[in-house]
């Protein structure tokens, strides 16, 4: 396609990109190297020179510039968005290129975190409505008070690769959450068939342009959701569009159950938000850079993510779902000291605001922190403390995860039966839930404890156990533990 055909628009705040109206997401650094060649079209940018704008506090090779230019041509489906020049470089190659920037006011109180904002998360659920009347040759007329009448779509839930068992929500929760909007003389909500037959007038490759579904359904709200996480921490992100604008929200539930009411309440909540003033801005910047999150930490991009949530937190310095992820994503990339430092924040949060949904997670979190520190009695005061505030909560989840960690404490202590309770306890609830991850995390603490023991074939079949759960289920993250404790049974086999 003529690059004179092509038409991109770049927001500068939340890093949303739109060519030919459809949205794309690119990693931070690959958007900053969008923005420097979209700024400067008429330029050839170096590979050297691309590393000094773009890369200048990392030391990389070149080969990584090339990996970002194709990442920006396959995301944006043009192969001649971009023009390479052979040992010269590359230039922006799209003539109608529209920068916009709708919180000019605000922006200028977060300039830093501005630089650390990518693309717009939009994996969502959408509320649609057709109208289909007819009119018969009489002098009939309809007579309603009504001047504006709603259509709202509902589109089928995206579920997650890390939820891959539970793909039937992708109707299913869609289903219940129509049930829950209740449709009176301002707004009509259409069924699930009515949804599968505006679909099937969109081509397949245009699905995910709101804007062709607007087109096709005569809808005035469209609701988008994406559901990700794990059974027990669901993270779910959704975005209401109008033709005129979006509103994104993050939720974080336990389960679908609970989350499905809460989902049609801010549903309805959302429909009212027709103005815009500065405070409401903010609240989306916010919310747009969290759902940013929650896709790269599904991607298992948690560099990513916490450059989103970062910016979130410059944003909005006591937001509780920030710092609980910025503390649980700088544990996974073992900066335990940044993780204590957000915990302790959004505990002193909770306090002031008598709010304890999160306590029980922030102090399993601190905990987990503790013990990367080597500060093991503290460690455990917080994980009795977490365990007890779970159980009040019927957070089953942390309740089990508060037993494997206080299992790998005992174990550590030598306390080999109370340690086998504790890993025993954990196992049980994970199955409870149906947890793969925490399954095989929970056979994977087994066959641990078993190796120290010199127990090594009851070692091995829990060992297996896990191996062949992870494979089935791709279970990516556990694959560390899972080496860890084939090495400890390597060991056990040379003693």
């Amino acid at each position: 396609m003529s690059s004179s055909f092509i038409v991109c628009e770049i927001n500068r705040v939340t890093g949303e990109v739109k060519l030919n109206g459809a949205s794309h997401v690119l990693r931070p650094k690959t958007h900053e190297l969008l923005m420097l060649l979209a700024q400067n079209p008429h330029q050839v940018f170096s590979k050297s020179q691309i590393l000094t704008q773009v890369w200048q506090d990392s030391v990389i090779e070149e080969q990584v510039v090339f990996q970002s230019i194709n990442e920006i041509r396959k995301a944006l489906g043009q192969a001649d968005v971009i023009t390479t020049y052979p040992k010269r470089g590359y230039k922006w190659n799209v003539e109608r290129t529209q920068f916009i920037d709708p919180l000019s006011i605000s922006v200028q109180k977060n300039k830093y975190a501005l630089k650390l904002v990518a693309v717009l998360f939009t994996v969502l659920l959408a509320i649609t409505i057709v109208y289909v009347a007819s009119m018969s040759s009489s002098n009939s007329t309809i007579e309603t008070d009504v001047k504006e009448h709603k259509g709202i779509l509902v589109l089928p839930f995206q579920i997650n690769d890390s939820l891959q068992d539970m793909q039937w929500l992708r109707f299913g929760a869609m289903e219940g959450l129509i049930s829950l909007i209740s449709p009176n003389q301002q707004a009509t909500v259409f069924h699930l068939e009515d949804v599968i037959d505006i679909l099937n007038r969109v081509a397949i490759g245009e699905r995910k342009n709101i804007d062709k579904i607007f087109q096709r359904s005569g809808a005035s709200h469209i609701l988008e959701t994406s559901i990700g996480g794990q059974l027990g921490e669901l993270n779910i992100v959704y975005t209401l569009y109008t033709r005129h604008k979006h509103i994104t929200q993050v939720l974080h539930a336990k389960d679908i159950n609970s989350a499905l009411p809460k989902l049609a309440k801010l549903f309805n909540h959302m429909q009212s938000m027709t103005a815009a003033p500065l405070k409401q801005v903010n609240l989306q910047l916010q919310n747009e850079l969290l759902a940013n999150a929650m896709r790269f930490l599904e991607s298992g991009d948690s560099d990513s993510a916490l450059s989103f949530i970062e910016s979130a937190l410059l944003n909005q310095p006591n937001n509780i779902l920030a710092l609980y992820f910025s503390a649980r994503i700088n544990m996974e990339l073992g900066n335990a000291n940044e993780a204590m430092l957000s915990v302790d924040k959004a505990l002193l949060e909770l306090s002031e605001n008598h709010l304890d949904g999160y306590k029980h997670r922030l102090q399993y979190l601190k905990a987990a922190a503790l013990l990367s520190l080597g500060n093991i009695q503290e460690a455990e005061n917080n994980l009795i403390q977490a365990q007890v505030l779970a159980k009040d909560s019927f957070d089953w989840l942390y309740y089990g995860y508060t037993h494997s960690i206080l299992g790998l404490i005992r174990q550590h202590q030598l306390r080999f039966g109370q340690a086998n309770q504790h890993f025993n306890l954990a196992l049980q609830y994970q199955q409870i839930l149906k947890c793969p991850m925490g399954i095989a995390q929970g056979y994977l603490d087994l066959a641990g404890l078993l190796f120290t023991q010199q127990k090594r074939q009851l070692g091995q079949e829990y060992l297996y156990a896990a191996s062949k759960l992870i494979e089935e289920k791709q279970l990516t993250k556990v694959l560390p533990l899972l080496k860890q404790v084939e090495k400890q049974s390597q060991d056990v086999s040379l003693r």
